[in-house]
């Protein structure tokens, strides 16, 4: 549905402006109008089938996590400076080693407030539309089914397909021979990237709002920090920042492991006694009765991995569904896994 409902919309652009990115100032209206709605794809697919497949109850969970702002200031951190900060280092090693040409953009424009503000502008449209789908849908249903690493790797490959219409048609024209490498980098970028938001998201206890302002760092700091550059410049940057971003995934999933969460403290893996975890017990959770539940939703409980694919703590859980439970009082349960599934009917 993303691909459809964006694809048409970005399709409208061969035909309004066909000269891509050199489109003239009559066109520019239009490019910018087809191209908001084409970016809107994701989340409309999300709300539609989030709405169909959990109904009501789904769709204020989905919003819900979009204004999940109470988290540890270092998962802010990490959301927010890893794009600028690896920028910031590659452009500047670039300058003093190929050419003075790659300096970051905040250092040698004129007019830094315009370039700032059109960065966040253009980063947190981008964020909003695209994450309320891919992170805000499609990451917690395929967590289901597979590990946080693997999920990554396959929405990164959809997020970066997806991507290619309008990559083509505002950058082929221009770029010639560099075409297909400039993407074939870009596509390997955002699956690194992607595989970062991801981690980011599950030691946020699900925190939507991150997954935005992550996203938005990643394309308004391109906007604000990457200088202009010729073609061949560009895509050596894009190779650069696309290997450093690997190499920063590969740091995250050695200390992780595929589940990109941090392991439990001391104290948290000694309440796996009382939460079912390791050398504990699951039945010290109450059963289920699915009469108690708000929207008919049930709760499912699975052993392997965190407490959601959200990381919720049960406290948090018991908030947003009135569950009957015992035990684990407001303490993350890493070991369980609960998935809200609608109700079936008379089940």
């Amino acid at each position: 549905m993303a691909f459809a409902y964006s694809w048409i919309w970005w399709g409208i652009l061969f035909v309004v402006a066909p000269k891509g990115f050199e489109a003239g100032r009559a066109e520019m209206g239009a490019l910018a109008l087809y191209g908001l709605f084409g970016a809107t794809g994701s989340t409309v697919a999300s709300i539609v089938t989030t709405r169909i497949v959990d109904g009501r109850d789904g769709l204020r969970l989905l919003f819900s996590r979009l204004v999940k702002w109470r988290i540890d200031f270092v998962w802010y951190g990490a959301a927010l400076f890893i794009t600028p900060l690896l920028l910031t280092t590659i452009l500047s090693t670039l300058s003093f080693v190929v050419s003075p040409v790659f300096l970051p953009a905040m250092i040698t424009s004129r007019g830094i407030a315009t370039l700032v503000g059109f960065g966040i502008i253009v980063g947190l449209v981008a964020g909003f539309f695209e994450e309320l789908g891919w992170t805000g849908f499609a990451i917690p249903k395929l967590q289901t089914h597979y590990s946080a690493l693997a999920t990554g790797l396959i929405v990164g490959v959809v997020w970066g397909i997806w991507h290619f219409l309008p990559d083509f048609w505002g950058r082929v024209g221009s770029y010639g021979a560099f075409y297909i490498p400039n993407y074939v980098i870009f596509v390997i970028g955002v699956i690194a990237y992607r595989i970062l938001i991801v981690w980011v998201y599950n030691n946020s206890k699900g925190s939507l709002l991150l997954a935005v302002l992550m996203h938005a760092s990643f394309s308004g700091s391109q906007a604000i920090f990457i200088p202009p550059l010729s073609v061949a410049e560009w895509v050596l940057v894009q190779a650069v920042f696309a290997a450093v971003l690997w190499l920063v995934v590969a740091v995250v999933v050695a200390t992780t492991g595929k589940r990109l969460v941090w392991e439990p403290s001391r104290k948290t893996r000694d309440s796996d006694k009382v939460c079912g975890g390791p050398g504990g017990t699951r039945n010290n959770l109450a059963p289920i009765d699915g009469s108690k539940i708000a929207g008919g939703l049930n709760l499912e409980a699975f052993e392997g991995t965190r407490c959601g694919i959200l990381s919720y703590s049960l406290l948090e859980l018991s908030s947003e569904f009135p569950v009957a439970w015992t035990g684990c009082t407001g303490l993350p349960c890493p070991h369980i896994l609960w998935r809200a599934s609608r109700k079936t009917r008379g089940g």
